[in-house]
């Protein structure tokens, strides 16, 4: 009884050479993650350079914990602000208050 395994076989040609490599999707997957380097039938070494999709989503991942954290620290600079206005308010209003009533009872 005969078993089929499918492996998923992608084309690939050398850097240096040009020659053709087939390499299984897996061991793609892997060395894109990796960046580790592996030979063509020449000796040739390769590698994928680029970022994986995990490295660039790790990335937008982190990007968008720095912008939710600088926006905190704005509605808490914010909120900080109103505090401080509030104060001032209050003590002009105190302040006008007592002018107020040292001009009545003069």
């Amino acid at each position: 009884m005969a078993t089929m395994v499918e492996l998923g076989i992608e084309t690939y040609a050398c850097a240096h050479c040009k020659m053709q490599m087939f390499l299984t999707a897996e061991f793609v997957r892997q060395m894109r993650e990796t960046h580790e380097g592996f030979y063509c039938p020449m000796g040739h070494n390769n590698f994928f350079p680029g970022k994986s999709e995990k490295e660039k989503l790790a990335e937008q991942l982190d990007q968008s914990r720095r912008e939710l954290e600088r926006e905190r620290n704005m509605i808490s600079s914010l909120r900080d602000e109103v505090q401080r206005e509030k104060y001032s308010k209050a003590a002009y209003h105190a302040h006008f208050t007592r002018l107020k009533k040292k001009i009545a009872s003069d």
